[in-house]
């Protein structure tokens, strides 16, 4: 029997801003038992990442896991690697602070662990060429990869035996090819059928086989708890190590780097693991690369059409939600503040708290989307949008030194090509693009370090045809990639998609007839031309004040209608006064509305709709409200003691509804509260038989016009 060097790699991960009960279940059914076992087979060697956001963990409530790793280490069964503190994606990093990540990761190990690491975690093998410099200027020496990136670059199984040389710039580094096969096989299939496989992968001569993949696969995900600790899964698995390591020796990274040398030098493709291409996908594509990879299976055979048919990478998430890309402009933007401030500053307290911020915003799980619910989930994207702004604020106290100070820049955050607004208060930050129906697109009350504007759209997703047709598991093991289960009955009713960025301040002309319902649910006519169109835009100081105006001249049912938004802010004032004029030539009917998407912490006790009346009735925001002939109303959330206040002039109706998704998770199909929906609207009856009168408008006179008013406040709260 020839010789098999298995290194089983073990990736532990959990977001900034997860629950801390999730992190905690995690360590009690993955974290601390695996380890556990672990320590029960001495002769069992393996290698471990943690992310900083659970070795923060570890310090605060669980300090004796950081003792059992670290007599672990020092018996030499276990290799701790680095990687960007927060788990970010590297190459969408500015280099600078994936850098300053992995140095502060390595800094810890050393420090923490008395550990000194050589290998690095890239965050969910989201690879590109240039990473080798980076890699080199961060002091590692090696990774791991799937084997899916090598076989994209043409070799085969039978090649991969060792690990493989590649370089950047002046630096080289090695990569270790993690087999896709035991990321199936391992921990769902039985340990005999492992020992076969890695007997045949033995057969023709010495072998190093890697397997990397997460730890929560060894108890967190759906089932696994039982079969890997209470049905003895594990204890199985490391027996059969152990009992067959005459030809199966495990072995670390670094002890077979640093005794071995490469098999060879390879250049491989911009990728990550196969999954995450297919995700990546827009929806039709995604529906598209199935059938194929259907028919091709039948052809040439499962593993062969895996490897022959390829999706996208990571980097078209950015495109798929362009709530990513906000999110992702939004941070190099900041990082470009905090970079500038740092040489403003000789605070060392203020610089490294800036740069824990910025850097907690950049862990990459709220900004894409696979089988875990990522930026679909709102609490993930506030956390990453509440140490934005904390970085943000900081880098901008020190920058204007501490006094009251209005800013405003034209300036392509979202590099589209075209210029957006972007104001700066010491009490708000606003971005308004005046090229997507002059809208608002963030919005930041920098007191509590919220985006209210926070928002994610209603749109098709390649798996949502299961949606109909899921039905109750099996009682088989399957991964979290095979799963299809729905959380609710009835989830397919909600399935409905936007024509357009849930955004605010945005325009619309409707059907006088049109329902609440009919708005809620996308089905409805838009006679206006002003989502989504171009604005002129022009900006003036009027004292300490702010005035940004957003002029179109646009048609509604045909015909010709000028709409002017002026935008008033105030350097010392969370608000935002908005005036509106619509004039223009002509006969219409038509229900003018103004709609603003406010995010504040989800749905439940505490968060609520508010008329001024003392006596009025709090309305949830979990249902669809219908207002008629009011000026003024709060939405309430007294878990983060704020409310956002909207009124108008003259007297308004108002639709409220709250947007929610359809998703996967591992655990299933899921319906997710985004954020609601708040629509101030009126009817502009301009028939020549009604005149004109109170909100009413009358185009028949060139003279004519239609004045409104909205102001939109936050206001702090007692809990």
């Amino acid at each position: 029997m020839h010789k098999v060097f298995f290194t089983l790699a073990i990736h532990n991960h959990q977001p900034v801003g997860n629950f801390e009960y999730v992190t905690e279940e995690a360590y009690s059914k993955a974290y601390l038992p695996f380890l556990n076992t672990l320590e029960r087979h001495p002769d069992i060697k393996v290698v471990l990442h943690y992310c900083g956001v659970l070795y923060r963990f570890f310090e605060k409530r669980h300090p004796e896991f950081l003792e059992l790793l670290r007599i672990l280490i020092k018996r030499g069964q276990a290799e701790i690697l680095t990687g960007g503190f927060y788990e970010p994606l590297l190459p969408v990093l500015p280099e600078v602070d994936g850098i300053g990540q992995i140095r502060k990761m390595t800094d810890f190990i050393r420090s923490r662990l008395d550990y000194d690491p050589k290998g690095i975690w890239i965050a969910e093998r989201v690879w590109e060429p240039h990473l080798p410099a980076l890699m080199g200027n961060a002091g590692v020496c090696y990774t791991t990869l799937d084997d899916f990136h090598f076989k994209l670059s043409g070799l085969r199984d039978e090649d991969l035996r060792g690990y493989y040389l590649t370089d950047d710039g002046e630096s080289a580094v090695g990569i270790f090819p993690g087999c896709e096969r035991l990321r199936y096989l391992i921990p769902f299939h039985p340990v005999e059928e492992i020992s076969g496989f890695l007997s045949e992968r033995a057969s023709k001569g010495n072998v190093a086989i890697t397997m990397a993949d997460d730890g929560e696969k060894f108890g967190i995900w759906p089932e696994t708890y039982r079969s890997v600790y209470e049905e003895g899964w594990l204890e199985r698995f490391f027996g059969m190590l152990e009992a067959n390591k005459d030809w199966i020796q495990t072995i670390t990274f670094y002890d077979y780097w640093r005794n071995n040398p490469p098999s060879s030098r390879v250049y491989l493709q911009t990728t990550s693991y196969r999954e995450m291409g297919e995700w990546s996908l827009p929806a039709d594509a995604i529906k598209e690369y199935e059938e194929v990879l259907g028919s091709l299976e039948g052809i040439v055979g499962t593993e062969r059409a895996r490897t022959l048919l390829r999706g996208g990478f990571w980097r078209n998430f950015l495109s798929k939600y362009p709530e990513s890309n906000n999110l992702h402009k939004k941070m190099v933007h900041v990082s470009r503040k905090v970079h500038k401030a740092k040489l403003e500053t000789r605070n060392s307290k203020v610089k490294t708290q800036m740069f824990e911020e910025l850097w907690q915003g950049q862990c990459n799980d709220g900004y894409w989307h696979g089988v875990f619910g990522g930026i679909y989930l709102p609490h993930l994207r506030t956390s990453l949008y509440e140490h934005l702004i904390k970085a943000e604020i900081m880098a901008d106290s020190v920058l204007h030194k501490g006094k009251l100070w209005l800013d405003v820049e034209e300036r392509d955050i979202d590099l589209d090509t075209r210029s957006e607004i972007l104001i700066g208060t010491p009490l708000m930050t606003l971005y308004i693009d005046p090229w997507d129906g002059g809208s608002l697109f963030e919005w930041d009350y920098r007191q509590k370090a919220l985006n209210l504007v926070n928002t994610f759209a209603r749109m098709e997703e390649g798996y949502h045809s299961k949606v109909h047709k899921a039905s109750a598991e099996s009682s088989v093991l399957k991964t979290i990639h095979e799963r299809t289960t729905v959380k609710e009955e009835g989830l397919d009713k909600y399935l409905r998609y936007d024509r357009y960025r849930r955004v605010s301040l945005l325009d619309h002309f409707l059907p006088a007839h049109t329902s609440l319902s009919n708005f809620a649910d996308g089905e409805y006519e838009e006679q206006g031309d002003f989502i989504s169109s171009p604005y002129e835009s022009a900006i003036r100081r009027e004292g300490r004040d702010l005035m940004v105006s957003l002029k179109r001249g646009g048609k509604v049912k045909g015909i010709s209608v000028n709409l002017e938004k002026t935008l008033t802010i105030k350097p010392n004032k969370p608000i935002i006064d908005i005036e509106y004029r619509i004039g223009g030539e002509g006969t219409i009917s038509s229900i003018f509305g103004v709609e603003f998407n406010i995010a504040l912490s989800g749905k439940g006790p505490g968060r609520y709709l508010r008329l001024p009346e003392p006596d009025s009735e709090k309305k949830d925001l979990a249902s669809p409200w219908d207002f008629s002939g009011i000026r003024d109303i709060s939405m309430v959330d007294e878990w983060l003691g704020i409310a956002v206040i909207l009124k108008t002039e003259p007297a308004m109706d108002l639709w409220h509804f709250p947007l929610e998704t359809i998703s996967q998770s591992e655990g299933g199909f899921e319906r997710i509260y985004q954020h609601s929906v708040i629509f101030p609207h009126w009817t502009l009856d301009a028939s020549p038989e009604s005149g004109s009168s109170g909100s009413g408008l009358s185009l028949q006179r060139r003279d004519s016009e239609w004045k409104g008013k909205i102001t939109l406040s936050v206001e702090v709260i007692n809990r």
